[in-house]
């Protein structure tokens, strides 16, 4: 999905694996949990401005990280955006219901 100049899509070959670890490092965060099916990135000019994964669980697909990148300006229609890419991925897939947990900070 296209939306703009930003691309939507899933991650599916190793150099996005590498890029998503290195745009999670950039923003601040861990790169050490493994990145599962499905994660959906978010690229501007080629480069990962958002990502959206999945915490890897056998009992339930439960969403993971969602990070975007601390410089766009107004990140909540980037975030609904993802949102949307991983609900249609899900879908796809035969997926039903997930859960999405809420951390306060």
């Amino acid at each position: 999905m296209k939306l703009g100049g930003t691309e939507y899509r899933l991650s599916c070959v190793p150099s996005d694996a590498a890029a998503a670890r290195a745009f999670l490092r950039a923003n601040g965060e861990d790169d050490d949990e493994p990145l599962s099916f499905p994660t959906v990135i978010a690229r501007r000019q080629g480069q990962i401005v958002g990502l959206l994964g999945t915490h890897p669980t056998r009992e339930a697909v439960v969403i993971g990280r969602l990070v975007v990148d601390r410089s766009i300006s107004r990140p909540i229609f980037l975030t609904i955006r993802l949102i949307e890419a991983y609900e249609e991925v899900l879908r796809r897939a035969g997926v039903q219901w997930y859960n999405g947990p809420v951390e306060r900070s």
